[in-house]
């Protein structure tokens, strides 16, 4: 078949559905006056059977009996037509035949068909109001040249100016705009689309359904902008179709205006629009599924080279539909090896694990959580690998199960490490905790009328050690060193840093006396080497015998002074920068313990919950500090009960000092 034969039936082929998408008869003859084709509305005005009175002559079926001039009438229009192009003949009704109309019927040739012969048109044209609708000719080939350039568009903005170009003559309108809206704002094909539109444009895409326009002044500013060819300036009518926009298209929001001169309202039907429209919509349909397709293969293209994930899916029998590169570099077997094929074919060794899932998803459409999978592939190593997989129902439109998905991670080099780095943990914890609970003394020097009571309470982080320590530190007759010690951080070198500066101040207490430079020459002393720490300290020098203490804190919370009738303050005096902050020189400050007077001292564990301000939980403890019990312990255990938060992460540690009444 050569070109020409092959695009003159595809033209037959489509011939029908254009035919009937005009609302009154239309034939399609060959140059002998056969009959080539008919469309629905000619079968029912005429109650034919198509399949009687193809290749049959016209006029040997036409049905008007009454009207006896009738077949040479339509001989002579067919005849005319193939020598003029065009001809138009009346069938009038014979006399004293009662109301029967006129009949107007125009030939129009069409073409020639493969032997160089014409072919022509016929329709029949009822009349309405007097007036005869436009020629059948031009409407016909509108359709036929809008239904050619919907097919030849591959992308939307080619359907849309196929639309803006085609529509007008497809439906005997005298002018076409196709407006893609957004917001207030529109993007016209065809021709400008003025502003005063707009309203009507928004209205019929929200109500989606048509609008007519007849406001003159929007009629006005289309004929002043659109520049269309009509009879009496500015258009007679507007009607504004909004075009469908399935919701899984993701389709812009587009509607057609029709404009409508009083010659084209008289020749053309608002009905015959819906029809041509729907063939538009369907091709913007199909150009955005067709763009949706390719950027949907554009995706999977690169999950299946480029994902760091495998990716698998199953159909309804469960067997391998689709599987990505990365999943078969992790199996190790071959993308052909496993398409058509089940898990049981692939991976014996797992198949047990992995169809009940696939069952169960299939079954149920519910998608599983994160699963863990051991074992082994193929049983060809002892060492089992561990794959990390959630599995996902494939669902048609109608919602429906018709396979399952996996997404599939190889984690047993992550365990492995994640194995290793507990092991490693857990001997730095063991480590560290020896190290802490060195420095914690058993037991506190006894002070000659004095209470001491301590508590260290480890915090809820894992199982970190924190560097939070106390000590009382005996410097000779009369002298006494008090220490509350907090290192930022937590693990070994918290716990190495504890012990550097508790050995380091230790030297340090006997040969400097006062504690602000004590606290210089410590942190001067640990940092000469360039390690960087920070660490909060309480250093305080204590006479027993007459109860002064000297004190000066680097960075640490305040300490509390309980008095014995149970008015808790803070030690606000003597505070300086933390050690590892250098820069500033730490100052001294002096209070007298009062019989019946409690010292207490804290690391900020006491005070920390989530998300509240430090000052909170200072005043927290400051309240329970001033409900004091008469033994010290007790004391110690309300304070621990009533401050911090259950769920501390920190570690805890206190000291309550209390010198007794005479």
């Amino acid at each position: 078949m050569t070109d020409a034969a092959s695009n003159e039936c595809g033209d037959e082929n489509r011939l029908e559905t254009d035919l009937d998408a005009v609302g009154y008869p239309v034939w399609l003859l060959d140059a002998d006056g056969s009959i080539r084709d008919l469309n629905a509305a000619a079968q029912r005005d005429g109650a034919f059977d198509r399949a009687t009175v193809v290749g049959r002559r016209f006029w040997d079926v036409a049905w008007w009996p009454d009207r006896p001039l009738a077949p040479s009438l339509l001989r002579a229009g067919h005849t005319a037509a193939l020598t003029d192009g065009d001809a138009h003949i009346r069938l009038a009704p014979p006399e004293g035949g009662g109301p029967s109309p006129t009949v107007e019927i125009t030939f129009s040739l069409t073409g020639s068909g493969d032997s160089g012969e014409g072919r022509t048109l016929v329709a029949q044209a009822p009349p309405r109001d007097g007036v005869v609708f436009g020629t059948a000719s031009s409407r016909y080939l509108g359709l036929r040249r809008l239904a050619a350039g919907l097919a030849s568009a591959i992308t939307v903005d080619e359907v849309i100016t196929a639309m803006a170009d085609l529509i007008a003559p497809a439906v005997g309108a005298c002018l076409a705009l196709v407006a893609e809206v957004d917001g207030d704002t529109t993007a016209g094909a065809g021709a400008t689309v003025p502003t005063e539109l707009i309203p009507a444009l928004t209205a019929a895409i929200d109500g989606a359904t048509p609008v007519v326009v007849d406001d003159p002044d929007v009629l006005q500013a289309v004929g002043a902008t659109a520049g269309a060819p009509h009879d009496s300036g500015n258009p007679a009518r507007l009607t504004v179709h909004p075009m469908p926009r399935p919701p899984d298209l993701y389709l812009p929001a587009i509607a057609v205006v029709l404009a409508w001169s009083r010659t084209s309202l008289a020749h053309a039907a608002d009905q015959d629009a819906g029809d041509v429209l729907a063939l538009c919509g369907a091709a913007l349909h199909r150009a955005q599924a067709m763009k949706r397709a390719d950027e949907l293969a554009t995706v999977m293209d690169a999950l299946d080279r480029r994902a760091p994930i495998g990716i698998v899916s199953f159909d309804a029998s469960l067997r391998v539909v689709h599987v990505n590169e990365r999943l078969s570099a992790m199996t190790g077997v071959p993308t052909d090896d496993q398409v058509g094929r089940t898990v049981r074919e692939i991976a014996p060794h797992l198949a047990d694990t992995i169809e009940v899932i696939l069952a169960k998803v299939l079954a149920t459409g519910n998608p599983t959580e994160k699963t863990e999978i051991h074992g082994n592939l193929r049983g060809e190593t002892d060492e089992d690998s561990i794959w990390e997989a959630a599995f996902v129902p494939v669902t048609d439109r109608a919602g429906a199960c018709v396979g399952v998905a996996a997404i599939v991670e190889d984690i047993t080099e992550r365990r492995r490490t994640l194995e290793e780095l507990e092991r490693l943990y857990e001997r730095e914890r063991m480590v560290a905790d020896r190290l802490q609970q060195g420095l914690r003394p058993d037991r506190l020097p006894a002070l000659e009328g004095y209470e001491i009571a301590t508590r260290y309470v480890a915090g809820t982080f894992g199982l970190r050690v924190g560097g939070d320590w106390y000590d009382l530190i005996t410097l000779g007759s009369d002298r006494y060193g008090l220490v509350m010690g907090d290192v930022v951080g937590h693990g070994l070198d918290a716990a190495l840093t504890m012990t550097s500066i508790h050995h380091a101040l230790a030297g340090l207490c006997h040969a400097i006396a006062k504690p602000g430079p004590l606290l210089d020459h410590l942190d001067d002393y640990l940092t000469h080497d360039g390690d960087r720490y920070v660490a909060t300290l309480f250093y305080g020098l204590l006479e027993p015998s007459t109860g002064r203490l000297t004190f000066s804190s680097a960075g640490h919370p305040p300490a509390l002074l309980v008095t014995a009738d149970g008015v808790p303050t803070p030690l606000t005096a003597g505070r300086g920068v933390p050690l590892g902050i250098t820069g500033e020189t730490r100052p001294d400050a002096d209070i007298v313990l009062e019989p019946g007077d409690t010292l207490l001292l804290y690391t900020d564990g006491i005070l920390e919950r989530r998300g509240e301000p430090f000052d909170v939980g200072l005043e927290r403890l400051i309240h329970a500090a001033s409900h004091p019990h008469d033994d010290l312990n007790d004391f110690a255990s309300h304070l621990l009960a009533e401050v911090p938060d259950p769920d501390h992460s920190d570690d805890i540690a206190l000291l309550a000092l209390r010198r007794l009444s005479l």
